[in-house]
């Protein structure tokens, strides 16, 4: 006597097709970021002690609309030369300021760029999005974790803080190092 007739089996499979394609996840279009696993992806070279590449470009697209869960975010960002000669002439706050520096590398999100500690926690980005990572050619830091919300746990579920505290150096998104 079968246990599920092949009706069931049919259905079942269709269920599990559809939730697999409606999970929260990234797709590397182009570039050296890795996603892995855990739902989460990376800049290249991430992980204690390393730093991301100069140079470096790459297409992120995320495939359905989640918030994203930033675990790590440490990324240059500085004044550039002719800032520094405008200085007192530029208003305080205004692009290109002291008080507002430029991204040398970024990672854009819904065409905001993001650099130096803060990066795109809580943003949602619509469906199909892309997701820019650009680094140029100087100073290189520890770069991105940012994850996609795992499935019976909450959106917040082991993510260090913006600042890279707590940083979840581990590959399974538990929060490792971070109390959770």
């Amino acid at each position: 006597m079968a246990l599920y007739s092949p009706f069931k089996i049919m259905v079942l499979c269709a269920l599990f097709q559809a939730a697999a394609a409606e999970s929260p996840s990234f797709e590397v279009v182009s570039g050296s970021c890795t996603v892995k696993g855990d739902g989460c992806v990376y800049s290249d070279n991430f992980g204690p002690g390393q730093e991301y590449s100069n140079n470096q470009d790459c297409v992120i697209k995320q495939n359905v609309p989640f918030q994203l869960d930033v675990r790590s975010f440490d990324v240059e960002e500085g004044v550039s030369w002719h800032v520094w000669m405008d200085a007192f002439l530029t208003p305080a706050g205004t692009p290109g300021s002291l008080l507002n520096p430029e991204c040398f590398d970024f990672l854009e999100v819904n065409g905001v760029k993001f650099c130096g500690k803060i990066g795109p926690q809580g943003v949602t980005p619509a469906a199909g999005s892309e997701l820019v990572w650009h680094t140029d050619w100087g100073v290189t830091l520890a770069g991105f974790k940012i994850c996609a919300p795992r499935a019976g746990y909450p959106d917040t579920f082991g993510a260090g803080d913006a600042s890279g505290a707590g940083d979840d150096w581990g590959d399974d998104g538990i929060g490792v190092g971070d109390g959770s």
